[in-house]
């Protein structure tokens, strides 16, 4: 008798708009993708996106074919170079949890209870969709979390809830709690929540594509996975809505230890019941267990595909498998041993697991680590999820920089040459008035469509709270805080101690939700040339804390910025200027720069007073300000610039004397009052300013601006 045929099961074509689509609500904000297909006859095949079109185009011979997945949550860029928008067929390495930059997604995957490897009937796909409905009405009317992605995954229901949290080991451990806590209330001998998705480094059924379990029959067919509903502006869970969740988890394991036995005398099924990690009887000598290793899974779906083997003859030892590469050489001796030194079995203990565990790394394991890959709200100065504070005396200008950078980051533009990330802002004016921030903006051309949100007036008592909550609702990029001290309310800037304690929820919050905070603070009375670690006022607290100091000083003719930061380049000193008409802030050259400019003029106007040759003694002690060597260094310049003739050997009884060259000197003529004077140097005609145009190029415009972004910072206060 021949074997039956697979029968056909008529699918609509894929569509590539559709998929498209879908990975707009999954990756909104683009990024690195990794698309992986699993169980093809060439092994895994996988590939590195940052081109959605591509992607699509990429999978669509694999539709039908294979399951198709994709990661769900921030990829390092650093992986394209594995395969860069393209797939790669036998692939051996894939994104692994360490690879993730932020978790995007909490991901909650339901199906039927059905024999492994095949779809589910309506009936069971139905059933488990129901399951998620209820799911998803719970966590909205009991732990308020907000609109969630709902899909099929072609066998099962899928609920994606939004966040954006820092993947680390805390948040993982939430992940993980918040899933069996679901797992515990909801699954019953129909339906369950895989409890294995809490991994950062998860793939996820592509929505749009064919889910191949098995071969697909009338009653089992294949079906596209697909979303049926999103958000259309997702609103973030926060970490409070996690915690809730997470704590409702049943209470943590404690272990007992295996003592030493022989494998035959041990009831290893015995063993395996007793820790709830049996499953079911499978066809003889086969039992499906859950791996005691599952924790260190990256598993593409559903639970661990594991079994223990019944001996052969009394007296042999059982056998083990798990199909996951962790435990490709893994064993029942190796199951043993950890059960041996006290994993797996169940005592009645009521105590919960740690929040906060003090777990230590091996050397090596650390440095083995991917490492961080830092991303920028202002490239190389200020990082994503990271806090900066802006210091100055008053009138300054810390509020024109601060409203400057946040429109700056609101269109995406470049602030002060340098690239910024686009996002929304947040902008608290906590002692300035209504009326200059609004003509700040304003000058400077904001619209309607700026994504910034202002707060102008004193900080609330809860200010810090309200805060935290709105920014964990719109995930900002960006939040200004200005004044520092109006918001976290210290009563003795000078405390260390109190001070790290007022500025650690700050800290939090930008790490937890990933949008930089700036804040402004005051610079002390004394020396503006003190050290930038001590230029916030009070405690050096606040300069070890942050992770940028930005220090703004005001000079006779100008404004400088420096910065000093625990990642990126320290900014050296530059000068900034101010549009008088747009109040936008742009970047000069560094500070050497514009003193040796100054410095120069100065020498010109001394040497052009005097009748004979002067000695550079003559002309440092001469030409008041600046140090010595800025104004050594501006002759020796003026002189290649064959501004300044020397003259003399430079040796003791003939030191260099210096001049105005010749053709710089002008020759006057006179003419008749109705004609328009003129002189004459060297032959060319020139206008009696000509060497005024030498001067006026930096100097007039410096000292312009200067007083520009003296009167705006008058209106400012």
């Amino acid at each position: 008798m021949s074997a039956t045929a697979p029968a056909i099961v008529t699918l609509a074509r894929f569509h590539a708009e559709t998929v498209r689509a879908a990975l707009d609500v999954l990756h909104p904000n683009g990024g690195v993708i990794e698309a992986r297909i699993l169980n093809t006859p060439r092994g895994t095949v996988s590939g590195y996106f940052d081109d959605k079109d591509r992607l699509v185009k990429a999978v669509a011979p694999y539709d039908g074919t294979a399951s198709i997945y994709v990661t769900l949550n921030a990829v390092s860029p650093d992986l394209l170079a594995r395969s860069h928008n393209r797939l790669r067929e036998g692939a051996k390495v894939t994104t692994k949890d360490a690879e993730i930059l932020s978790r995007h997604w909490l991901p909650i995957d339901l199906d039927a209870e059905r024999p492994a490897g095949i779809s589910s009937t309506d009936a069971e796909m139905a059933a488990a969709i129901a399951r998620r409905d209820v799911i998803v009405s719970y966590l909205c009317n009991e732990g308020s979390y907000p609109e969630m992605v709902q899909a099929n995954s072609g066998n099962g229901g899928h609920a994606l809830v939004p966040c954006f949290f820092p993947n680390t080991p805390e948040i993982t451990d939430l992940f993980q709690r918040a899933l069996h806590a679901l797992a515990s209330r909801f699954d019953d001998a129909q339906v369950k929540i895989d409890p294995a998705v809490f991994n950062a480094g998860r793939i996820w059924k592509m929505p749009g594509t064919i889910a191949c379990k098995g071969d697909p029959i009338p009653t089992r067919p294949h079906r596209r996975a697909e979303i049926t509903s999103a958000p259309d502006t997702p609103i973030l869970l926060t970490l409070d809505q996690l915690e809730w969740l997470a704590d409702q988890a049943p209470v943590a394991r404690t272990y007992s230890v295996l003592p030493e036995t022989r494998y035959g005398e041990l009831d290893v099924l015995g063993e395996f019941q007793r820790r709830d990690l049996y499953l079911r009887a499978l066809a003889p000598p086969k039992h499906a267990v859950t791996c005691p290793w599952q924790g260190e899974h990256s598993t593409d779906s559903g639970l661990s595909e594991t079994c223990i083997f019944e001996p052969a003859s009394h007296g042999e030892p059982w056998g083990f498998k798990c199909m996951h590469s962790h435990c490709s050489e893994r064993s029942i001796k190796d199951v043993l041993a950890l059960f041996r030194n006290g994993a797996g079995e169940r005592d009645q203990s009521h105590t919960k697991t740690p929040r906060r565990l003090l777990t230590l790394t091996p050397l090596r394991d650390l440095l083995n680590e991917t490492p961080e890959v830092v991303q920028w709200l202002l490239e190389d100065r200020l990082p994503a999820g990271g806090v900066s504070v802006v210091v100055a005396k008053p009138k300054v200008g810390k509020s024109t920089f601060a409203r400057c950078l946040a429109l700056a980051v609101a269109r995406g533009d470049r602030f002060l040459e340098c690239p910024t990330a686009c996002g929304a802002v947040f902008y608290l004016a906590l002692e300035e008035k209504r009326d200059e921030v609004r003509a700040h903006f304003e000058a400077m051309g904001a619209t309607d469509d700026d994504q910034i949100f202002v707060f102008i007036a004193p900080s609330p008592e809860d200010g810090l709270k309200q805060l935290k909550d709105a920014a964990e609702k719109q995930r900002p990029a960006f939040i200004v805080v200005d004044p520092l001290m109006k918001l976290i309310r210290v009563k003795d800037a000078d405390a260390y101690a109190a001070v790290t304690q007022a500025l650690e929820p700050l800290m939090s919050l930008a790490r937890q939700t990933g949008a930089h905070i700036l804040s402004t603070h005051h610079s002390p009375k004394g020396d503006g040339a003190r050290d930038i670690v001590d230029a916030p006022l009070g405690s050096t607290a606040i300069a070890a804390a942050v992770d940028t100091v930005l220090l703004l000083r005001r000079k006779e003719s100008y404004r400088t910025l420096a910065s000093i930061q625990r990642y990126g380049t320290d900014l050296d000193e530059i000068v900034v200027t101010l549009d008088p008409v747009t109040r936008m802030l742009s970047a000069g050259p560094s500070r050497r720069d514009a003193d040796e400019a100054q410095a120069a003029s100065a020498i010109l106007d001394y040497l052009q007073g005097r009748p004979e040759p002067a000695e550079e003694r003559d002309i440092t002690e001469g030409v008041e300000g600046w140090r010595k060597g800025i104004k050594c260094h501006a002759l020796r310049a003026l002189v290649e610039q064959q501004k300044v003739t020397r003259e003399g050997a430079g040796k003791r009884g003939d030191p260099y004397r210096y001049s105005i060259s010749s053709f710089l000197v002008p020759t006057y003529t006179r003419e008749p009052e109705n004609q328009k004077s003129k002189n004459t140097v060297n032959g060319d005609e020139q206008t009696t300013d000509s060497r005024s145009r030498e001067k006026e190029g930096f100097e007039l415009s410096v000292r312009s601006r200067e007083r520009e972004f003296e009167e705006a910072e008058e209106l400012s206060l």
